[in-house]
């Protein structure tokens, strides 16, 4: 079993591993986000502040109106947030009315629980990213407000890997916290000396909270060589959720769960590796084109409205 150094060691390596296979996608992913999704579309063009520049280089939204449309149709017909999409039935040969009171119940509880979580808000965002990108995950945790609190990953900040079965089940995470945050999220106690020292100074000088450090969250089925089955506690759970803090090689916490807390997908598996081909992938050429008719068109009113002259010297 790994101590905090080792584990550290692993998660970061494996990261960067995972990225290295990550990167080439990169590149397609922000294509198609300046063409179908601008607002995402800082994947491999990270911005420090937010601007309108990335819907400069478009001439046609016909691209971005569809995406919109299929993601809308999907979190409209297949999870409804005003309607029921889903319902717990008995086993089959279960056929006691009390049995069927009991799962309907059970089918209100949930649906209640899903209504006043953030899930739909998540979701739709899912969605965005299955049309556009092909490839989606989403974490589900407990929260101090609610029982139940979804994180959509952003396409290019994770990475994936999968089984021997082709079913995913590995993701490691990149985000970025401030100082205050990691406290509040890991404790102050969880945090590397180094972090804590900043805490100290922030605190004392107010200078230096917004300043945001990267960190590495883990997330994978833990071997048998890694947990004692014996024990029931975080560190020993079957699924693994591992923060690393990437600068100062530290784990802020090592905790994990029974069943897999994620679940990522792909709209179409691709041939060339773990994540998916999209809709807006197939569509690309068209939204290339589009995009260059209407360049060209503008360009031709420009002439027409302010036809060259040629003036005497």
């Amino acid at each position: 079993m790994k101590d905090n150094v080792q584990l550290a060691d692993w998660v970061l390596a494996r990261n960067q591993d995972l990225g290295a296979e990550r990167a080439s996608w990169d590149t397609h992913w922000q294509e198609l986000a300046e063409y179908f999704l601008p607002r995402k579309a800082e994947i491999s063009a990270k911005r420090s502040v937010p601007d309108s520049s990335r819907y400069d280089v478009l001439f046609d939204t016909s691209a971005v109106q569809a995406a919109a449309t299929l993601a809308n149709g999907q979190l409209a017909y297949i999870t409804p947030a005003d309607s029921r999409w889903f319902v717990y039935e008995p086993p089959k040969g279960v056929n006691s009315d009390k049995a069927k009171q009991w799962y309907a119940k059970c089918s209100e509880a949930t649906q209640l629980l899903l209504a006043t979580s953030n899930l739909y808000t998540e979701i739709h965002e899912l969605y965005y990213d299955d049309s556009v990108f092909g490839t989606y995950c989403m974490f589900v945790e407990s929260g101090t407000s609610h029982p139940l609190v979804f994180h959509k990953f952003d396409i290019g900040t994770y990475s994936l890997a999968e089984n021997d079965e082709g079913l995913i089940d590995t993701v490691f995470r990149e985000l970025e916290l401030t100082v205050l945050q990691a406290a509040d999220k890991f404790g102050e106690e969880n945090l590397a000396p180094a972090m804590q020292k900043k805490l100290d100074e922030i605190r004392r000088t107010g200078k230096g909270g917004t300043v945001k450090h990267r960190f590495i969250h883990a997330l994978y089925k833990r071997d048998d060589a890694d947990r004692d089955r014996n024990k029931a506690d975080g560190p020993n759970k079957p699924w693994a959720s591992v923060y690393v803090d990437q600068s100062n090689k530290h784990v802020c916490r090592n905790s994990g769960y029974d069943e897999k807390p994620f679940f990522a997908g792909r709209h179409v598996k691709s041939q060339q590796g773990v994540y998916g081909v999209s809709p807006a992938w197939m569509a690309l050429p068209e939204a290339r084109q589009l995009n260059f008719l209407a360049k060209q068109l503008d360009a031709l009113a420009e002439i027409k409205a302010f036809p060259r002259l040629l003036m005497p010297a």
